[in-house]
């Protein structure tokens, strides 16, 4: 497995797995928020019924974060998900 370091995902779309949920973020960029490191960014489409969510800006901690994948682009995450979809 490829080791990143943040600045690496700078910029990336990724799909980040919590203990309670997943959440995609697009344009991903990490900020220092009162001691905790979040990755932030918006809502990519294809990650939300009907891109509901798509476009909104969203965060998740990253220590929170028990696993990811990491898409170079939103568009390569939309086909990423179209394709798990049409399984």
């Amino acid at each position: 497995m490829e080791k990143y370091d943040l600045e690496q995902l700078t910029g990336k779309t990724i799909s980040f797995g919590t203990d309670y949920d997943n959440l995609a973020v697009a344009n991903v960029a990490f900020k220092l928020i009162n001691g905790k490191i979040f990755a932030l960014g918006c809502v990519p489409k294809g990650a939300t019924k009907n891109d509901v969510g798509a476009g909104k800006e969203c965060g998740v901690a990253w220590d929170s974060t028990t696993d990811f994948m990491v898409f170079e682009s939103e568009s390569e995450y939309a086909q990423w998900m179209k394709e798990f979809e049409d399984e």
